[in-house]
C-alpha cells in the first residue's frame, strides 16, 4: 500500500463514521513483517479503525502472527463461517492484481457482505510489474469495478497519484541497496530482471497511480 492510498482510506473512514463495534475484514492483511516496512498503514489504516472501536478480522490465505483467520476465501464453507460476523465494511486494498480468478474473489466478498455494507477497494492504475507471487496486470478504472460488483453503487471513487519509485527507495536505505545491487545482477534470473525489476526504473521519477474506490451494497 503506498502512502497517498493510505491517507485516503483515512479519509473515507473518518467518512463513514461506522458505528462503535462495528467489524471490519482486512483480506490479504499479511502479517507484522509487512507492516513494519509500511508503517504509514498503521498510522492511516488500523490505528484510526482502532481509535473508532472498529473491530478488524485480519484474514490472509498463508500462516502468520497477526492474522486471524487463515483460509481461501473462495472455500464456500469459509464463506458461509465469515458470513457469520455480519461485516460492515471489507478492505480489498492490492489483492486482486495478484489472484488467478478475480470474479472469484470478488463473488466470496459478495457473498460475505450484507445489504447496506461498505467495500473500500485500492489497487494499482499506474504501476510497474510486481509479483505477490502473480501480478495479472489488473488495472482497473473505478467503474470497471461494477463489472464484478453489480449490485453495488459507486459512493465515493478517484485515481490518485502517488510518489515516485526514487522517492520510496530513499525511505529505507536497506531496500535502496537490495534494489541496487538487483539492477546491477542481469545474469541472476534474467526473465524476472527484464520484467520486473526494469520496468520500475520507468517509475523513477513518475508518479505512480492508484484506483481508490468505496462501494455500497
Amino acid at each position: 500500500m503506498l502512502i497517498n492510498e493510505s491517507l485516503w482510506i483515512k479519509d473515507i473512514i473518518n467518512k463513514l463514521n461506522l458505528p462503535r463495534g462495528a467489524k471490519i475484514l482486512n483480506i490479504g492483511s499479511q502479517d507484522s513483517g509487512y507492516l513494519i516496512n509500511q508503517s504509514h498503514i498503521k498510522n492511516n489504516v488500523l490505528n484510526p479503525c482502532s481509535d473508532k472501536g472498529y473491530d478488524i478480522i485480519n484474514l490472509d490465505i498463508k500462516e502468520g502472527d497477526l492474522i486471524d483467520i487463515v483460509a481461501d476465501i473462495t472455500k464456500e464453507e469459509i464463506q458461509e463461517k465469515l458470513s457469520k460476523y455480519n461485516f460492515q465494511l471489507v478492505f480489498l486494498s492490492n489483492i486482486l492484481e495478484h489472484v488467478t480468478n478475480i470474479k472469484a474473489i470478488c463473488d466470496a466478498v459478495n457473498e460475505i457482505l450484507p445489504k447496506k455494507s461498505y467495500i473500500i477497494f485500492t489497487g494499482p492504475y499506474k504501476y510497474p510489474k510486481h509479483l505477490d507471487p502473480i501480478d495479472n496486470m489488473f488495472r482497473p478504472k473505478p467503474k470497471e469495478l461494477l463489472n464484478f460488483f453489480n449490485t453495488y453503487d459507486i459512493i465515493d471513487s478517484d485515481i490518485i497519484q502517488d510518489y515516485t519509485y526514487k522517492y520510496y527507495l530513499t525511505l529505507n536505505f536497506n531496500f535502496f541497496l537490495f534494489t541496487l545491487f538487483r539492477i546491477l545482477t542481469p545474469f541472476y534470473k534474467f526473465n524476472k530482471w527484464r520484467t520486473v525489476v526494469i520496468p520500475k526504473l520507468k517509475y523513477f521519477n513518475k508518479p505512480y497511480e492508484v484506483t481508490c474506490v468505496l462501494l455500497r451494497k
